[in-house]
């Protein structure tokens, strides 16, 4: 039913890249619209950023270059590009996701007087920054901050770390549910049950997987943060304690050049034949999570960690690291397990999850998990309420 207080409501999104515009916002643009808010979209140039627009019924959207790295030029280009766009439709509540997306949206939001500013703490990249660098990305965040009206962090680990840096003010931070910034599909996209045999057996043929092999999988940007070293060094570890055993790793991500890892382990990952790289994936996710025996996500820094709770939709049973927003995506020996960020206790734990009754437990705990506190249609309605506030 349209709600006839938000018919006049203009609200628009800014994320830097198509694909985040997607995974973060995704079928919230649709739902939206149905209860009669006018959603609009900026992001940067993207494959497949018309098809997703069109299937959200997203008629306002328009395709910004929007750099994640400084660029005095192109941001002030961006900027003029918001602007311009916010005028033309009336924007009176704007959204920013990700570093250079919050930090356009408040800067032209206060230029163009929209009436209500909202940012998406997705995480803390000053986490794992130290010195000059980490301080001025917590000033960075704090001028955000003040020039927000509220501040969604996707979990409480990001909120009570702004807190501690003393970021937001009192009041102003919102958490979703149980977290997230938009809950994930459970029952049309990570649901094991929709998946069709025919399309594992194809897929692991596809990308040498063999049908007795014990998979370790990792999702996401292949980056230091991201504790991929350290899953390397356990894969290693794991495969001379078990030389008879067939274990393959598989990583589904790609390279990035900021906080790139270090040469030996790039090699490592495109030469040896019991890691199977796959690239980005933009599409079909869920069939790769299907083919995992366990997921893991070491992360030094991460907001909340959608990737663990993918998994788990899946019946995959997940380990991550304890320190950060991921500490809220699984349940201690329930669906998974936390470990150190190093090679011994990765290998301790995956060594765990040998046993393929644990495995079977964990995984349908972790899916009832997920499903009754993540579903996107548990976290959206939280979404329409904060508009109608």
């Amino acid at each position: 039913m349209i709600d006839k207080r938000l018919q006049q409501i203009n609200v628009l999104e800014v994320t830097n890249l198509s694909h985040s515009a997607e995974v973060f916002i995704g079928g919230q643009f649709l739902y939206l619209k149905k209860l009669g808010v006018n959603m609009h979209l900026i992001c940067s140039p993207g494959k497949g950023l018309d098809t997703f627009c069109n299937k959200q019924q997203l008629t306002n959207y328009k395709a910004v270059e929007i750099k994640r790295q400084i660029s005095f030029i192109n941001d002030i280009v961006a900027l003029f590009k918001i602007c311009v766009f916010i005028k033309k439709n009336r924007i009176n509540i704007i959204i920013g996701h990700q570093a250079k997306g919050r930090l356009l949206s408040v800067i032209a939001g206060k230029i163009m007087r929209v009436p209500k500013i909202i940012t998406f703490a997705h995480g803390a990249i000053f986490e794992t920054a130290t010195g000059l660098k980490r301080k001025l990305l917590v000033w960075e965040s704090k001028f955000e901050s003040i020039c927000s009206d509220k501040v969604v962090c996707v979990s409480n680990y990001i909120a009570k770390l702004r807190q501690e840096e003393k970021i937001d003010n009192k009041g102003k931070q919102i958490i979703l549910g149980k977290g997230t910034c938009g809950g994930i599909d459970t029952q049309l996209k990570f649901n094991p049950y929709s998946i069709q045999e025919t399309d594992q057996i194809d897929l692991k043929k596809k990308i040498g997987i063999d049908e007795n092999d014990f998979v370790i999988g990792f999702c996401g940007r292949i980056v230091k943060d991201k504790g991929i070293i350290e899953l390397i060094d356990a894969f290693y570890l794991l495969k001379e304690k078990h030389k008879n055993s067939q274990i393959k790793l598989l990583i589904v991500g790609d390279f990035e050049r900021r906080d790139s890892i270090p040469h030996k382990y790039i090699k490592y990952i495109l030469d040896d034949p019991d890691i199977v790289f796959t690239g980005f994936i933009s599409e079909n996710i869920e069939l790769y999570y299907s083919v995992m025996s366990v997921f893991i996500l070491p992360s030094h820094r991460e907001g909340f960690g959608m990737s663990v709770i993918e998994a788990s939709a899946m019946q995959i049973p997940v380990m991550a690291s304890k320190k950060t927003g991921c500490v809220e995506t699984l349940l201690e020996g329930e669906t998974g397990f936390y470990v150190d960020i190093t090679p011994l206790s990765i290998c301790k734990n995956i060594e765990k999850l040998f046993n393929q009754t644990l495995r079977n437990q964990m995984g349908e705990n972790g899916r009832k998990w997920v499903v009754n506190n993540f579903d996107h249609y548990k976290i959206w309605p939280k979404i329409h309420q904060l508009l109608k506030s």
